[in-house]
């Protein structure tokens, strides 16, 4: 089966159709890693918004993308080569995470990806990211989520 993993001079600013996404529970590989989205869903608060949680907006919600990372390579990942991501709607608009909710949340959910220290060869961490964009927009049989590595790009669905 094709995915759409285009290198960096290739990268759409759309999402390829949906058949060519790597589905929720699938992985693929981009130079070095392997990344899969474990599980979407929405909140609409993290934690205890009063003691270092967080609440959406009114008439927001957050977008919780759970996935692995792998470091596929001989090599550390150092923090600046980490894939990136992006929340991406069906007319094209690029949602960047919200780093306060995906603190708050990686605190509760107790996820081990490394933040501030390199990714050594052959270790696989869990992580989220956590974005926060409006109730009424977001669909998830519509929009995708776009990891960007030093390689290229892995575009995902969200269903």
């Amino acid at each position: 089966m094709f995915f759409a993993v285009a290198s960096t001079e290739e990268q759409a600013a759309t999402a390829p159709p949906s058949s060519e996404r790597v589905s929720v529970g699938g992985s693929a590989q981009s130079g070095s890693v392997e990344f899969s989205v474990t599980s979407v869903k929405t909140i609409t608060s993290i934690g205890d918004p009063e003691m270092l949680g967080a609440k959406a907006a009114e008439g927001g919600v957050y977008v919780v993308i759970s996935y692995t990372l792998e470091n596929i390579s001989k090599k550390p990942l150092g923090l600046f080569s980490q894939p990136s991501v992006e929340l991406i709607s069906n007319d094209g608009t690029a949602y960047d995470e919200d780093i306060d909710a995906s603190s708050s949340y990686a605190v509760e959910s107790e996820l081990d990806e490394k933040i501030l220290s390199d990714l050594n060869p052959g270790i696989k961490v869990k992580g989220a990211a956590v974005f926060e964009v409006s109730k009424e927009l977001f669909d998830p049989s519509t929009w995708s989520f776009k990891v960007t590595t030093d390689d290229g790009v892995i575009w995902f669905n969200l269903n």
